[in-house]
């Protein structure tokens, strides 16, 4: 059976966490200190790329590189979360806690798995009050129902290069 860490989709987000933390290398390596609403800025700075790349319909290999880089946003926030609660994780950890490996593939269509996401940024949004580790520990849940879905919609866009675009609109039964 092949290991999480190893398939294409894992190693694209893997490969875009590295390319952030080698861009955002200030004040420590790869780490960003943020506050949360900075993070749901970039996170959804980034699931507008994503919906912008889907609603054109012109690049399939651009989808997949926008959904891509939300899902190394959505590992980076894991790791962030998991650093003030005081379990740091790496990107590696931070995606085996979060894929459900065992069943890697989904019947729902692309921009299905999309609003699923956009849904949890809005959970995300919601959870933010005074309460700290109330609320770093909803956000560790969201997040990585968030990274897994990214995942799934990373693996569903690339089996569009080989099945076309209708699978983009169909409905989920």
């Amino acid at each position: 059976m092949e290991n999480l860490l190893t398939t294409p989709t894992s190693q694209l987000i893997l490969a875009e966490r590295k390319a952030q933390i080698a861009k955002w290398a200030v004040p420590r390596p790869g780490k960003q200190h943020l506050e949360p609403t900075d993070w749901l800025l970039i996170l959804n700075e980034e699931m507008g790329e994503l919906a912008k790349a889907m609603w054109e319909k012109k690049n399939i290999d651009h989808m997949i590189e926008e959904a891509v880089q939300v899902a190394a946003v959505a590992v980076q926030i894991a790791e962030w979360v998991s650093e003030r609660v005081g379990w740091e994780n790496s990107s590696e950890e931070v995606l085996l806690k979060s894929v459900e490996f065992k069943k890697p593939f989904t019947n729902w269509p692309a921009r299905r798995l999309y609003v699923k996401m956009i849904s949890e940024v809005g959970s995300l949004a919601f959870h933010i009050d005074h309460n700290h580790h109330q609320f770093l520990s909803r956000w560790s849940e969201i997040i990585r129902i968030l990274i897994n879905n990214g995942y799934l919609l990373i693996n569903e866009l690339s089996a569009l290069k080989v099945d076309g675009y209708e699978r983009l609109d169909a409905s989920a039964e």
